[in-house]
C-alpha cells in the first residue's frame, strides 16, 4: 500500500475522514478485483482506497456509526473510490501526488456505481438515465467491461416522476443506453413521422406531446406511447437530434426525411454556423450561430443521411471557435456573455468538425486542454479546477477518443495532488433555514413557521410594507427570524440568440432596508425587464442593478441547456449573470436538479436555494413548505447573515425525496457546507424519520 493510502486508511480509522453525503458508491466484486492488482494494491493510474474496516460517520460529534456493510462490496477490505471523500478539518495536504489516466477515468466511473448496480452521481444515491448514458457511454469508449447490465436496465432508465423536464433528452438518454447495452426496445413500427410543435417556448419539452399532463404528471419510466409511436414531435435543433438518435438507437428512422432536412438546412447563417431559429419568419445571423447547435444540425443530417451545406464555410465557423488554450467557445466572438473555455462546446465541435471531415486548427492543444480537465479523482471536470462529473467525463473522453483514435491513447498519465477541502470549523456557526417564494403571512403565524425550523422567510411579494410590518413583530416578540421579499417578475421577457422569447427569467431577493434609492434601482430594473429585451441587454439593464443592491437573483426555467450556459456561465467566470440557481422546487419531483441534469455543474458555483413557489394563502400552502428549504451554515438568523453564508459557500439546499423509494434526503451545495449540514443533521432536520418521531431542531 503506498504511503497516501496508508494515511487515508489510519484518518479513516480514526473518523477523521467521513463521506461527503451518504454512503453512495458501490462497486461490485468483480470490477473490485480487476481494479486492485494481485497484492491488493491499486493498479497503474488508479486513485484508489484500500480500507479492511468499515468507514464510520460522524453525523454528530462524538458520534460513530458504521456506514458500510462491507458484504455489499463482496469481500471485507472493501475498495472505495477516493474522490467521495472529505476530510473534516484536522489534517494538512499529504505532499504525495497521484497518478492517474486512462485507467484512473474508468475507476472514476465505476465508483459511480450504486448498491443498486446502476450509476448517478458520486455524491448522492439517484440512479437516473440521465447519468447512466453517460457512465456507459464512457466505459465503452475506455474499453472497460460493464458486468451486471441487466441491473442498469432496470435501475437506470428513469427518471424521477412529476415535471418532466427535457423529454427529448431524455428519450435520446434512454434508446442511447439500450443500445450501448445491447437491448434495444421491441417497436411496433419503424417508419416515425416527426412534426414540429410550434415556436411557443414551453417549460418543459417532450416528444410525445405539449399536453399538461405530459409536462407535468410524467411517470419518469418509459412512456407507453413510445414503442408504438408513429409521430413524435421537436421543436428545435437539439430536440430533433435528440430524438433522430433515439430512433437509430432502438431501429427506428424518420419517416418524412425531406421535409427534416429542409428545417436543418434553413438554420445555416451566412458564415457557415448554425442558428437555433425560434420564430416563423427569422433569416439565421452569423451573430447568433452557436457551436453546440452547429452540431445538433450536423448530427441531425447525418442521421437523415444527407451532406452537410456549405461544409468548407462550416468548419471556418467551428475552427474559428477555438480558443487559444486549445478549448473552444460557443462562438468565434469571445467577448460574447458566457462563451468562454468549456467541454461541452469543446466535444461538440470536435464531433462536429469530424463530420465535416476536418479537424480543430490546433488538435494538439485541444487534446492538452481536455486533458487538463482532470481531476486526482480520475474524473473530468466541465471547466480546469471544476468537480468531476459523469457527463464532463464523457463529454471528455468521448472528445479525446476522436482526436487521438482511441479514449485511452488520448488521455495522458499526469501527476496530481490530492483532492482537499477546507473544513469548515466547529463551534462558530450554527445552522438556520430558509425558503424562498413563500405565501404571504400575518405576525401571528411568525412563531408556529419558527417551530418548524424556519427562520428567513422570503415572501412571494414586492410589497416592502408587508415586510416591514412582519420584521418589526419580530424585533418586538425577539424571534430569531427574519423577512425579506422573493417576487417572481411574471412580466419579465428576453429574447435570446435565435428569437426565443423567454419568461420566467427572474426571482429576486428585495431587502426592507434598502434605501429609497435602492428601491428605485429595483422598480428601474424591473420595469426593464418588462420591455423584452435581448439578452445581452437583459444581463446588463436588470441582473446587473439587482446584483448591486446585493440581491440573489435566478431563473424558474433555463428552457434548454445552451441557454443555462450562457446565463450561468457569466456568473461562474466572474462577469455578469444569475448568482443563484433553483435546486429544491415545491413541485414534483422537488429535486430540480434532476429535473434539469445540467444543473447539477453549478450546485457548488452558484447560491443552491429552495422555491415554495406558492400561488395561495399560507393555509392552502402549508405542507408545500417542508419539501425543500435551503440551509444557510451563520453566526445568526438574518438576511445579512444568509448573504455572508452564501459569499463564503456556506448555503446548501435540503429536498426531502417525493418518492418512497430515493434517499430520504438529498443535499446540494459546496462538499464543505454538505459535510458540515450532514455531521449536524440531527440539529436542523424538520421532517419525520422515516418510521420514527420527529427530528429535533435547534
Amino acid at each position: 500500500m503506498n504511503t497516501f493510502a496508508r494515511l487515508i486508511r489510519s484518518l479513516v480509522s480514526c473518523g477523521i475522514i467521513t463521506w461527503a453525503t451518504h454512503p453512495h458508491t458501490s462497486l461490485p466484486a468483480g470490477e473490485v478485483r480487476k481494479a486492485l492488482g494481485d497484492k491488493g494494491e491499486p493498479a497503474k493510474g488508479l486513485a484508489l482506497l484500500k480500507s479492511d474496516k468499515p468507514l464510520i460517520n460522524s453525523n454528530a460529534e462524538d458520534d460513530c456509526t458504521p456506514l458500510h456493510d462491507a458484504a455489499r462490496f463482496g469481500r471485507p477490505d472493501a475498495t472505495l473510490m477516493l474522490p467521495v471523500l472529505l476530510a473534516t478539518g484536522r489534517v494538512a495536504e499529504p505532499a504525495e501526488r497521484i497518478t492517474v489516466g486512462g485507467d484512473s477515468a474508468v475507476a472514476y466511473i465505476l465508483g459511480c456505481r450504486k448498491a443498486n448496480g446502476a450509476f448517478g452521481p458520486a455524491d448522492q444515491a439517484y440512479t437516473d438515465a440521465a447519468w447512466n448514458f453517460p457512465a456507459v457511454a464512457a466505459l465503452r469508449l475506455l474499453g472497460a467491461e460493464i458486468t451486471q447490465p441487466e441491473k442498469i436496465l432496470q435501475h437506470g432508465l428513469g427518471q424521477p416522476g412529476g415535471h418532466v423536464g427535457a423529454g427529448h433528452w431524455q428519450f435520446h438518454h434512454y434508446h442511447g443506453l439500450r443500445q450501448r447495452l445491447n437491448a434495444p426496445l421491441a417497436v411496433q413500427a419503424t417508419r416515425v413521422s416527426l412534426r414540429h410543435q410550434g415556436h411557443q417556448v414551453r417549460y418543459y419539452g417532450s416528444p410525445f406531446g405539449t399536453d399538461a399532463k405530459t409536462f407535468f404528471q410524467s411517470s419518469g419510466s418509459l412512456d407507453p406511447r413510445d414503442a408504438g409511436a408513429r409521430e413524435l414531435g421537436f421543436y428545435n435543433l437539439s430536440s430533433l437530434h435528440y430524438i433522430l438518435a433515439g430512433l437509430s438507437a432502438s431501429g427506428r428512422s424518420a419517416e418524412n426525411r425531406i421535409e427534416l432536412v429542409a428545417f436543418v438546412e434553413r438554420r445555416q447563417a451566412p458564415a457557415g454556423g448554425f442558428v437555433d431559429i425560434r420564430q416563423e419568419v427569422l433569416a439565421p445571423r452569423d451573430a447568433d450561430a452557436h457551436v453546440a447547435h452547429t452540431f445538433h444540425a450536423l448530427a441531425a443530417l447525418r442521421l437523415l443521411g444527407a451532406a452537410p451545406p456549405r461544409p468548407e464555410a462550416c468548419a471556418k465557423f467551428l475552427r474559428a471557435s477555438q480558443l487559444p488554450g486549445g478549448a473552444f467557445g460557443w462562438h468565434p466572438d469571445s467577448a460574447l456573455p458566457g462563451n468562454g473555455p468549456d467541454v461541452y462546446y469543446t466535444w461538440a465541435a470536435v464531433h462536429a468538425l469530424a463530420a465535416l471531415a476536418a479537424r480543430p486548427a490546433d488538435g494538439a492543444a485541444c487534446v492538452r486542454w481536455l486533458n487538463s480537465l482532470q481531476n486526482s479523482d480520475g474524473g473530468f471536470g466541465d471547466c480546469p479546477g471544476w468537480r468531476s462529473r459523469l457527463y464532463s467525463t464523457y463529454y471528455a473522453v468521448d472528445a479525446l477518443s476522436v482526436l487521438a483514435g482511441s479514449a485511452q491513447a488520448g488521455i495522458t498519465a499526469k501527476q496530481l495532488p490530492p483532492p482537499t477541502v477546507t473544513p469548515i470549523p466547529e463551534g462558530r456557526f450554527k445552522i438556520f433555514q430558509g425558503l424562498n417564494k413563500m405565501p404571504l403571512l400575518e405576525p401571528a403565524d411568525l412563531a408556529g413557521l419558527h417551530a418548524r425550523g424556519l427562520n428567513l422567510l422570503a415572501l412571494k411579494s414586492a410589497d416592502f410594507a408587508v415586510a416591514e410590518r412582519l420584521r418589526a413583530f419580530i424585533r418586538e416578540q425577539r424571534l430569531p427570524m427574519d423577512v425579506v421579499l422573493c417576487p417572481e417578475a411574471y412580466p419579465h421577457r428576453a429574447v435570446i440568440p435565435g428569437g426565443a422569447v423567454l419568461d420566467h427569467l427572474a426571482n429576486v431577493t428585495l431587502d426592507p432596508g434598502w434605501t429609497e434609492a435602492q428601491r428605485g434601482q429595483w422598480a428601474t430594473a424591473d420595469g426593464l425587464g418588462a420591455t423584452k429585451l435581448l439578452w445581452h441587454d437583459y444581463r446588463i439593464q436588470v441582473i446587473r442593478p439587482v446584483r448591486e443592491l446585493g440581491a440573489l437573483i435566478y431563473p424558474e426555467q433555463e428552457f434548454e441547456m445552451e441557454h443555462a450556459y450562457r446565463a450561468y456561465d457569466v456568473t461562474a467566470t466572474g462577469r455578469d449573470g444569475y448568482n443563484a440557481m433553483l435546486a429544491g422546487f415545491n413541485w414534483a419531483p422537488r429535486d430540480f436538479v434532476r429535473v434539469f441534469p445540467w444543473r447539477e455543474r453549478y450546485v457548488e458555483r452558484l447560491v443552491p436555494v429552495a422555491d415554495a413557489d406558492a400561488h395561495g394563502d399560507l393555509a392552502k400552502w402549508s405542507p408545500q413548505l417542508d419539501h425543500t428549504r435551503h440551509l444557510f451554515i451563520a453566526e445568526g438568523p438574518t438576511h445579512g447573515d444568509f448573504l455572508k453564508a452564501a459569499a463564503a459557500g456556506r448555503v446548501v439546499c435540503a429536498i426531502v425525496s417525493a418518492a418512497a423509494s430515493d434517499p430520504e434526503v438529498t443535499l446540494y451545495g459546496p462538499p464543505a457546507a454538505v459535510a458540515y449540514c450532514q455531521r449536524h443533521q440531527a440539529r436542523w432536520q424538520w421532517w419525520p424519520k422515516r418510521g420514527g418521531q420527529q427530528a429535533p431542531l435547534n
